[in-house]
């Protein structure tokens, strides 16, 4: 274990450049410790950056808080967001005395408002809503009675700011696939036309990997399982495995970089939890700064070019390391 570094130091982006980054992780394995190594590495830059965590999984605030704390995050606003209990929906009060971080959890306000009134809950207006306290955030203390110029120079501010949708498989779920989709891709759409913010996204991968799994046991795996439908659950997949096409498959040619979390080629070991492979998208824009010499790179496209980075993290008390570093050119 001597020949591990913290994965921080192993990260091909550069937090002061923002990027639309997509992390795809499974059941095998999640990958939300590799977006709180992300947001940890952005708020402990130089750059004054801030950061709007968006949950839409069962985490409450604290729960997120608590995490970020245990990966090394100094913000000041961590300790204030574990104290308090108190939900709130209002992006006014959640900014008061927060620091560079903004936590909100999308499933507790959804079930909030479903108990207050469900009648008169509206998934798409509360999406509106949300996109609507994103671009007050982005705005920061600048306020403009003309909503148009919104869009342009009065977003552009000093400071780097990031937006964590952690994860969108759980907000299709709960808002529907394609209200979440749209409201994605409205993010993706408004960081291109701004300088000043990137995204960090999460979705499922596990119908993929599925495949996978269905195509390399193919006549050898005979075991079934107890109280999922045994045989016939793997033959369902074996058969309509080619009909699924889930939603978030698009989302790779929408952002600048994929980060794929796998599990071991060799199964689960003490010294190496799973994978993580970082790949630049032939489309996007990279990680934000020069992985190899321009010499070296394969042109793709347009005259660009795109590598992937392949790493093993093993995952500690302490924090996540990574080892066997390996970059390979496409």
């Amino acid at each position: 274990m001597n020949n591990t570094i913290p994965l921080n130091e192993a990260l091909p982006w550069s937090p002061t450049v923002p990027r639309n980054v997509l992390i795809c992780d499974s059941i095998d394995g999640k990958g939300d410790f590799v977006l709180q190594t992300m947001v940890v590495s952005q708020l402990s830059s130089s750059s004054k950056g801030r950061v709007f965590w968006l949950s839409g999984t069962s985490l409450a605030e604290q729960q997120i808080a608590s995490s970020l704390k245990r990966m090394g995050c100094t913000d000041q606003g961590l300790d204030q967001y574990i104290r308090d209990r108190r939900q709130t929906n209002n992006i006014t009060d959640t900014r008061k005395n927060r620091g560079g971080l903004i936590i909100r959890s999308l499933s507790a306000e959804v079930a909030n408002q479903l108990v207050e009134n469900a009648d008169d809950f509206q998934s798409e207006t509360y999406l509106k809503e949300i996109y609507k306290n994103i671009k007050e955030w982005l705005q920061g203390d600048v306020q403009s009675s003309n909503a148009g110029d919104s869009d342009n120079a009065h977003l552009q501010n000093r400071f780097i700011h990031w937006i964590v949708l952690d994860d969108v498989s759980s907000m299709a779920t709960v808002l529907g696939e394609k209200l979440v989709y749209g409201f994605v891709s409205s993010l993706l759409s408004l960081s291109h036309r701004l300088s000043n913010f990137g995204i960090l996204l999460r979705c499922s991968n596990d119908v993929d990997q599925l495949a996978i799994k269905v195509t390399a046991n193919e006549g050898k795996d005979q075991s079934g399982w107890v109280g999922a439908g045994g045989m016939y659950h793997k033959q369902y997949l074996k058969y309509n495995i080619n009909a699924m096409v889930p939603w978030e498959r698009v989302l790779e040619s929408m952002v600048d970089a994929v980060v794929d979390v796998l599990p071991l080629p060799s199964g689960f070991s003490r010294d190496a939890h799973g994978r993580l492979i970082f790949t630049e998208t032939p489309a996007g824009r990279g990680w934000g700064h020069e992985q190899l010499p321009a010499s070296k790179k394969v042109p793709v496209g347009k005259g660009q070019a795109w590598n992937k980075l392949i790493v093993n993290y093993c995952i500690h008390d302490s924090g996540v390391r990574a080892i066997r570093l390996r970059e390979t050119i496409i």
